[in-house]
């Protein structure tokens, strides 16, 4: 019964979410102009709405009808099925970006699974809109607290976007070293 009720706070702001959001046009316009392919995202990820928030840079967002505008989708558990949160970004920075209920990993499915290694390491990108670009592929750390155990129990080795989002999980202890490739300087 304990774990049906696991991550309901997460299930309810979801349904809210998703239920109360319109048909848009104006975000979906925003979405492919970012260079993603929405029909292919979301039959992966599920939708993703327009919404107002608040980030409290400390990585959360709350909704805020006076907040900035943002877009928002779930956070799925590693069956890609059950949601486990919400992830926000800003619509004017999307390295801006936060989790309602402290998330670890955006794309844990991914993280956990085999075949996400079969071409190499599995990247990390460095905001859930990179992620989106990618048509999915990899993970996004939005936690590192709660990323640690997801990463640990990567099936192979990961790679990171930048040298400097190597060295901070590197520093923070998130990821074991022997794990990690770093990624290639580009122009060196």
């Amino acid at each position: 019964m304990i774990d049906h009720l696991q991550h309901f706070p997460a299930k309810l702001a979801a349904h809210r979410l998703f239920s109360e959001a319109e048909p848009d046009p104006v975000c979906w316009r925003a979405i492919k102009a970012a260079a993603v392919d929405l029909d292919h995202v979301t039959n992966i990820a599920g939708p993703i709405v327009r919404a107002l928030v608040s980030f409290d840079h400390q990585g959360g967002f709350n909704a805020d009808a006076n907040g900035e505008i943002a877009f928002a989708m779930a956070v799925h558990d590693e069956d890609a099925e059950t949601v486990i949160d919400l992830v926000a970004w800003s619509a004017r920075a999307p390295a801006t970006f936060g989790t309602m209920f402290g998330a670890g990993v955006l794309g844990v499915d991914n993280l956990l699974n085999p075949s996400s290694f079969v071409d190499g390491p599995c990247i990390l990108w460095k905001s859930p809109l990179r992620w989106l670009q990618s048509g999915c592929r990899g993970a996004v750390i939005l936690n590192f607290a709660e990323a640690r155990d997801a990463l640990h129990g990567a099936p192979g080795p990961v790679t990171t976007e930048t040298l400097q989002q190597a060295e901070s999980l590197l520093r923070a202890g998130v990821v074991p070293g022997a794990k990690l490739h770093v990624p290639p300087v580009w122009g060196a």
